[in-house]
Formats: C-alpha cells, structure tokens, sequence
C-alpha cells in the first residue's frame, strides 16, 4: 500500500510525521475511492524530494479544494516538513467554518 511514509522506506523509525503521512493518503483515498499514487511513481525512490507526493490528477481533480491543500500537506515527502497532527486539526477547523486553512 501507498501509506507507508517514504521515510519508513529507509529504516526510519514511525513517528508523528509518518503517521501523517499515512492519514493523507487514507483521506485522498475516502474521499476519491482510489489510491492517491500512481503505481508508476514509487515511493521509496522519491523520498528525499521537497516537493508533495504526486497526487494522480484524476483524485486532485475530485478533491474539494478545502480538502486538496489538507492532502497535500500531509504528503510531503520529507518529514521534517509535514504538519504535526495538531496543525492539521487547525486546518479541518477553519474548513468546517467555511475558512480557507
């Protein structure tokens, strides 16, 4: 599965970040009915990229656009990077009250 954080690829340890990781790529999922990869791109080979994982475009496409920045975030290649869980709750704060993020 797509979950694993590319960090974890390496022999990392899980953390915060990785489970972050791991809540992106099941919200893309729920909220698209696909995985958030293509299986073309793996993962553990792009690992030390600044830039986000690459969404397929079909699922940024059905993503609403509160939800899009939310799963970008989450996917960060690197870890140092990711938001920490309590960001994240910030963000899907302001979104239910009709914020930006």
């Amino acid at each position: 599965r797509c979950w694993l954080a590319p960090e974890l690829w390496g022999g990392e340890e899980a953390s915060e970040a990785s489970d972050v990781w791991a809540l992106g790529c099941l919200a893309v999922e729920m909220l698209t009915g696909a995985q958030p990869f293509n299986a073309a791109v793996p993962v553990h080979v792009k690992a030390d990229s600044d830039s986000p994982a690459p969404l397929r475009s079909e699922n940024t496409r059905q993503l609403h656009p509160l939800c899009r920045p939310f799963a970008e975030r989450c996917l960060l290649w690197s870890p140092v990077d990711r938001p920490p869980s309590t960001d994240l709750l910030g963000h899907l704060a302001s979104a239910s009250a009709g914020g930006d993020g």
